[in-house]
Formats: structure tokens, C-alpha cells, sequence
């Protein structure tokens, strides 16, 4: 199964990838803290999970303000 998880880079989003991962669950992890998100991908793998790692540099929105 797959599971997609947003707000994965701290909190209960981290948390839940942690526990997501340990079952055995495939994850799409979403953050918008990239050097957090990189922090969880290395402590999965130290935990013997394999990651694939994708980084997107384009917001997926903008406010009014075009940011």
C-alpha cells in the first residue's frame, strides 16, 4: 500500500512516516522544509528502509502576491 503523508518534515506528519514506514507501507512524503524532510529520509535509512528521494523546486501554489 501507499501512503501519502504532508507535513511529513515535522510533528505528527514525521511521526506518522515513522510508523507508516515500520508496517511496510510505501510513502509519498510532502514538506515544504526540505533540510527537515532530508534529516527524516536519512534516519529511515539508517533504520534499513529504502528511500527513493525527489525534490520539486516549484511551489505547487502561489499566494495573491505571486510568492
Amino acid at each position: 500500500m501507499t501512503s501519502l503523508i504532508t507535513g511529513a518534515s515535522g510533528g505528527i506528519g514525521a511521526e506518522l512516516s515513522r510508523l507508516f514506514a515500520s508496517d511496510g507501507f510505501d510513502l509519498v512524503l510532502v514538506a515544504r522544509r526540505r533540510e527537515k524532510l532530508i534529516e527524516l529520509k536519512n534516519e529511515l535509512e539508517s533504520a534499513h528502509i529504502r528511500i527513493d528521494f525527489f525534490k520539486n523546486k516549484t511551489p505547487l501554489w502561489t499566494n495573491q502576491n505571486g510568492d
